[in-house]
This record gives structure tokens, sequence and C-alpha cells, in this order.
């Protein structure tokens, strides 16, 4: 070969078909790897502690009641401190309804209630703050983005005033009908004065049997006898608390004077402050009492064995101070009364 014949190198030429297959192999475990980062990212997402608020309609009329559903997803070994939605939503009438709880996709507890709105607005649940603790006692505070709906009027569409009111009914031949009532009521009325005189007559003589006094509540021998039901023992924990937080509840309304019975824990609070005589150190202990109670009872909290067993032990220390307070603020208002008869007076 001589030094001026060029060399050529042939490049050999690739079976059809060869070339896409190579580039889909390439593709394909990129693909696979960016799919199952999808998958952990979306799952790492889920499983973050969260809360929101469902409500089941955005528009309402005056009166009608809208569901609102508060959801926490956390892991099922915590315990949660809800809000007080009542002293959350004032210008609502808020009343629980349900509580469950669920583990697919993830564990989430939920908390519905009902709330009824008597005032043509815009209502807004606001930020709802959860309080998480975990078995090692730090807290997650979890908070939920406010939630807002619409209350209309009644009237209907195009109505501006309410109707007219329709005339008086008349009876045939133009008597109206308030007079015949008049008539009825004036006769009615006589004839259980009537009656009335006639009984009294027949029970002239007869002893009427004197009611039983009924003893005072001994409130601290109730906690003993609750502590020996043995209901922990049966894992009847709700019944335990309620019998407690009622117990409570029934002292405070009979030495306190007002309705703890139909009060929430947050009504009991502003009215144990009013109250005369009980100190606010006292009045702490009686809010923290309830409040676990309200965890157990509407939470489904399960408290610490070694905590419920001490519960009885703490409702009666808190009877015997509020009686002891009491009783000093009687002694003092008695000392402090003039003292009736003649004053000498020197000359």
């Amino acid at each position: 070969m001589g030094p001026d014949r060029a060399i050529r190198l042939v490049q050999p030429v690739p079976a059809p078909g060869r070339q896409g297959l190579n580039t889909r192999r390439t593709w394909l475990p990129f693909c696979s790897t960016m799919a199952l980062l999808l998958v952990i990212a979306s799952s790492a997402l889920s499983a973050m502690p969260r809360a929101w608020v469902e409500i089941d309609s955005t528009e309402v009329t005056i009166g009608d009641v809208v569901h609102a559903t508060l959801n926490v997803a956390v892991a099922p070994s915590h315990r949660l401190v809800l809000p007080d939605l009542g002293a959350d939503l004032p210008k609502l009438a808020v009343t629980f309804a349900d509580s469950a709880s669920t583990l697919l996709p993830e564990p989430t507890r939920r908390w519905t209630y009902k709330l009824q709105a008597f005032e043509i607005s815009t209502h807004t649940i606001p930020e709802l703050t959860v309080a998480a603790v975990s078995a090692s006692g730090d807290t997650t505070r979890l908070t939920t983005e406010p939630v807002a709906f619409e209350v209309h009027s009644v009237l209907e569409e195009g109505e501006q005033e309410l109707r007219d009111i329709k005339p008086p009914l008349l009876i045939t031949g133009g008597i109206p009908v308030w007079l015949v009532a008049l008539v009825v009521i004036a006769v009615v009325a006589v004839a259980v004065y009537l009656l009335a005189r006639y009984l009294q007559s027949v029970s002239r003589g007869r002893v009427e049997p004197q009611p039983a006094v009924r003893p005072p509540t001994d409130y601290v021998r109730e906690f003993t006898r609750i502590e020996s039901m043995g209901l922990l023992q049966r894992g009847a924990h709700k019944e335990y608390y309620i019998l407690l937080s009622d117990t409570l509840r029934r002292f405070l309304e009979e030495h306190c004077n007002f309705e703890a019975m139909e009060c929430t824990t947050a009504e009991v609070q502003a009215a144990l402050f009013r109250a005369r005589g009980i100190r606010e150190e006292g009045c702490g202990r009686i809010i923290r009492f309830l409040e676990r109670a309200d965890l157990v009872k509407f939470a489904r909290a399960i408290p610490e064995l070694e905590v419920a067993e001490g519960e009885p032990d703490i409702g009666r220390e808190i009877v015997r101070v509020v009686l002891a307070e009491l009783e000093a603020i009687r002694a003092a208002d008695a000392a402090a009364e003039p003292v009736a008869g003649p004053v000498a007076q020197e000359r």
C-alpha cells in the first residue's frame, strides 16, 4: 500500500431498534428511583403530626346545625389536650356530638361538634391549638387553619320585611274569637277557684306528713365509696372519672351556690373566680381535677394508673379545704355583726 492512499475506518452499523432499547434501559432506573423518592416523601409528610378542621356546610340559615370535625393525625401513643370550643366560639352554641379514630391512611382521631349560629354574619372558627404529649413527656402544639361559614336570613329571596299579619278571625255572626276565648277563660277560672275551695274544705283537719329531712351529703365518704368500687381494675376508666367529676360538681353546687352540673369546665372556672371564699390556688386545683376528667370522658384518654388511683385523695382534700375556707368566712361574718341590745355609754 502506497503512502498516498488513505485508510478509511468503517464503524459497525447497530441493528434496527437497538438504539431505542438502550435509551429505555437508561431512563427506566431513573424513573423508578424518582417514583420511590416521591412515595417516601409523601409517607414522611403524612406521618408528620398535624391538625385540621372540617365542616359539612359553608352556607346555612339562622339556627341550622353545622357539623365541625376536629381531626388530629398523631401517633396513638400520644395524649392529647383539646381546646375548649365553647370558649373559642362565644357567639355560637357548641355541643359535643361524637368522637372516632382511624388507622388508615394515617392514625387520626376525630371529634365532631354541633355548631349553631343565631346572628346573620360570616362566622369563623379560629385557629385551634391541640397539645400532643408523647410518652416521654415531650409536648407538640398543633394548630389548625381558620374555617369560615356564612349564616343567612330565613327570609326568602326578594323579601324585605316580615309578612303581613292576618286580620282577626271572626265567628259567624260578627263575634270575634278573642271575646269567646275571654269568656271561656273566665268560666275555667271560676271552676278552678270553686274546685280549690272544695278541696281545701275537705283537707281541713287533716295532718299533712312532714317531709323527711335529707341529711347533708358526706362528700369525703362519697369519694371513698368511688375508690372502693374497683372500676380501675376492670378498665372502666370513663365511668370512674364520670363519678369523680359529678361528685365534685354536686359539692360545688351545694356549697358554692352555682349550677356546676350543667356547666362546662371553663364556666365552672369563671364561677369559682366570682365565688366568695375560695382562694386562687384552690380554684386552680379544682379546674385541673375537672380537666383531667374531661380528657378521659370526651377525648377517651387513658390516664396512668398511679395518677388515676390518686384522684380520690385529691377530691377529698379539695372538699376539706373548701369547707374549711367557707367556715372561716362564716365565722368572720358572725364576728363582724353588731351585738344586739343597749350599749352603755360612759358619761
